[in-house]
């Protein structure tokens, strides 16, 4: 069996798609966080200011400098593409088609407009409506558990690695049935027990998966770290402020807002076991259900349906994450139900406070499931791989 999995992991590791995709991913994932300065080398500059120009009649001493360079504008003398005149009925621009360019230029001219007649009002009048303004409030802050915000970034981070698994579970069965189909299952068996057989493909499966998983965030976790170390996200925060219409802040701000912690990752540790061991169950299924696969025709019909069930899974357990659901409704009683645990429970993990007896039941039956089905579709298995045409 060492030699079987010594060949397949090198066969699916180690060809030209699989390291061409992981050079492409790692391209990818350093490309945007260093989006900035890859644009700055090609000649793009994400970071030039948009240049505007004013008219002449208008009076320079009413232009706040300052606030427009703090927005990402540049003011220029000569003709630019962006012009702003000012007549009778109010401001007219010219050069703007851009939806979200022109409502952050008529956030300025209302800023600086407001600005103008503050100047020019009696002082009366100005302290009155900075007294109307304005008002001190001083909170208390407490300890909260930011559960909400941290519970939906959990949720997207699993939807992704959800649909990621999904594809490794599918390489097993097309392996299977690529060596049904060219009839050099018979070859392997001789080199090998079916047992053999069938305790390498789970054990590739569940590698394949683990190796994407650790890959994946040791990629990410080193872009972020040399990132960090660069310039602190500066680049890709002012970036954003620019294209994205987000305001400046610092990165020491983000991470106040995430607010992470050892509770978290212990978390994130028991959402990836639930997600492992359902994703598990659903590749032992296709794999037994491979093994009765005699050509490539039955192949789609069998896992067409079955990805459509994942999907149905997946939409369920949004549609059902309500408060009043996962404390004692539908959503509490599928957080034990196999296969359907591995999306329900992670999200009651990152939403509730669970108590250990909860956890260790919604294993313990995914686990018992697990024995029940090796020892019942095994002999499906041997029968399947022996009906070979």
């Amino acid at each position: 069996m060492r030699t079987l999995l010594k060949f397949a992991l090198k066969r699916r590791f180690f060809n030209k798609l699989s390291l061409s995709l992981q050079a492409l991913f790692i391209l990818v994932v350093f490309g945007l966080l260093y989006v900035d300065k890859l644009s700055a080398w090609i000649g793009l500059d994400l970071h030039q200011p948009y240049q505007v120009a004013f008219s002449r009649d208008m009076d320079t001493n009413k232009i706040d400098i300052d606030l427009w360079e703090n927005q990402g504008f540049q003011l220029v003398k000569e003709k630019s593409d962006i012009f702003i005149d000012l007549n009778e009925t109010g401001y007219r621009v010219e050069g703007v088609n851009d939806v979200i360019l022109k409502e952050r230029i008529q956030a300025i001219l209302l800023i600086q407009h407001k600005q103008n007649i503050l100047k020019t009002s009696q002082e009366s009048v100005h302290a009155w409506l900075e007294e109307y303004e304005n008002i001190q409030v001083h909170f208390e802050e407490i300890e909260v558990e930011q559960t909400s915000f941290k519970a939906q970034l959990a949720l997207v981070f699993l939807t992704g690695l959800y649909f990621m698994l999904l594809n490794f579970i599918a390489v097993n069965s097309g392996e299977i049935i690529m060596e049904k189909t060219t009839h050099i299952m018979p070859l392997i068996l001789s080199s090998v027990s079916i047992q053999e057989h069938f305790v390498s493909k789970l054990i590739l499966g569940m590698f394949s998966v683990m190796f994407q998983i650790v890959s994946s965030l040791f990629v990410v976790g080193l872009g972020l770290y040399l990132r960090f170390r660069d310039d602190r996200f500066r680049g890709l925060i002012q970036a954003a402020s620019k294209y994205l219409a987000l305001p400046e802040f610092e990165f020491e701000l983000l991470l106040k807002l995430f607010d992470f912690r050892i509770q978290d990752l212990q978390r994130l540790g028991l959402a990836l076991v639930f997600m492992l061991v359902g994703i598990f169950i659903v590749q032992l299924l296709i794999l037994v259900l491979a093994s009765q696969v005699k050509n490539a025709e039955e192949a789609a019909a069998i896992q067409g349906p079955f990805y459509l069930v994942l999907l149905l899974i997946y939409y369920l357990s949004l549609s059902i994450q309500s408060p009043a659901s996962l404390s004692h409704g539908l959503g509490y009683q599928l957080s034990f139900v196999p296969v359907l645990s591995m999306l329900m429970m992670p999200i009651r993990i990152f939403t509730q406070e669970l108590v250990f007896v909860e956890i260790l039941s919604s294993l313990t039956i995914s686990f018992a499931l697990i024995i029940f089905l090796l020892s019942v579709t095994y002999p499906s298995y041997v029968k399947g791989l022996r009906n070979i045409r």
